[in-house]
């Protein structure tokens, strides 16, 4: 994963769409056309933007992403990610930035409250989700919600929905799972939408730790063939969730293999590995620090640590290199916004 990567991928998603590009604008949020055109356009670029950018930074965050089958990542819908929920928004960081097409989130929707959050979430494809902890008068606006993801399906989109219904720091299925994702796929077969279901497994190696290793476990889509036979909403969304049910515990016990660099190649690494711990501390530490105190007691942390640091790391970059510039009068040291996070990924394979 490198830049020209993530360009070259950039300008091959936008130009494959071209010829659906009303179509595509017409789905932010499920409503079409809720804003106008061009501002259908800037939450386009804003949306691209975020996904590539998130995408070169979870190279320097995770020190391995191990897959069962990678097939996944290709995954073309009318579709549902149907997945388990063990790190909060980071979960659905890792399918928005890596999927090869974009993906919907259903998110709670208590972040929705104010104005302008809302409209950022709504450019990076996420539709609220009320709880009745969000008060018994905001359920209703769930069915907005219902939808917005069928209208979404109905136009060949993918949409990720966390089964288990919450976020929690675990290893293990939350059972029952929750019957939303199953109701909505069971009406769009009675509506005649063609929906694939995807049961999908994260697994961390840590919920805390910088430089993490993440499993995905994909496990085999199913489409309306599973309810042959079976005419009643009610029973087919059972009949879903059983299935989903079975495949996320039979992924659950998958783990990939992880081979480490070798020792050889860690003695090469150290001084470079040293020397990026040392230069990239003074920016990471007081981050760190704060997102911990903040963020104390619930499942964010992590989350909110790889945004934090995403989005500032660049800034932290033009700083050094500005001053390095100024010092040493030499136009060379523009260099350093390569080196510091190349030295910080060779820290992070040199860390265990």
């Amino acid at each position: 994963m490198d830049v020209a990567f993530c360009i070259k991928s950039l300008f091959c998603e936008i130009g494959n769409n071209q010829t659906n590009l009303l179509k595509i604008t017409s789905l932010f949020f499920g409503c079409p056309f809720k804003y106008g055109f061009f501002t259908h356009l800037y939450y386009m670029a804003f949306y691209y933007l975020i996904r590539y950018w998130f995408r070169l930074g979870m190279w320097f965050f995770y020190r391995h992403r191990a897959f069962n089958v990678q097939s996944g990542l290709a995954l073309k819908g009318p579709a549902i990610i149907a997945c388990n929920h063990p790190d909060s928004f980071l979960d659905a960081m890792f399918f928005g930035a890596c999927m090869d097409n974009p993906v919907y989130f259903v998110t709670r929707g208590d972040v929705f409250e104010k104005p302008m959050v809302r409209k950022i979430l709504e450019a990076l494809k996420m539709i609220p989700i009320f709880r009745l902890r969000d008060g018994k008068e905001k359920l209703s606006l769930n069915q907005q919600t219902f939808d917005a993801v069928q209208e979404i399906l109905r136009q060949g989109g993918i949409v990720l929905i966390f089964v288990e219904g919450f976020c929690e720091y675990q290893t293990e299925l939350q059972v029952p799972l929750k019957k939303g994702a199953p109701r909505i796929v069971a009406e769009c077969w009675q509506q005649g939408i063609n929906v694939r279901v995807l049961p999908t497994w994260l697994r961390y190696d840590s919920f805390f730790d910088y430089g993490k290793i993440l499993d995905i476990n994909y496990g085999v889509s199913f489409g309306k063939e599973i309810t042959e036979g079976i005419d009643n909403v009610n029973a087919q969304v059972l009949q879903i969730n059983k299935l989903t049910e079975k495949q996320l515990l039979e992924l659950s016990a998958v783990r990939n293999p992880y081979k480490p660099v070798s020792k050889a190649v860690k003695y090469l690494l150290f001084p470079f590995a040293m020397l990026g711990k040392l230069i990239n501390l003074p920016f990471y530490l007081p981050i760190r620090n704060l997102i911990k105190s903040k963020t104390k007691g619930t499942t964010h942390y992590d989350s909110v640590l790889l945004a934090a640091l995403t989005l500032l790391y660049p800034f932290y970059l033009l700083i050094i290199a500005s001053i390095a510039v100024v010092v040493f009068e030499s136009a060379w040291c523009w260099l350093l916004v390569l080196a510091f996070p190349l030295l910080a990924r060779m820290y992070l394979l040199w860390k265990k």
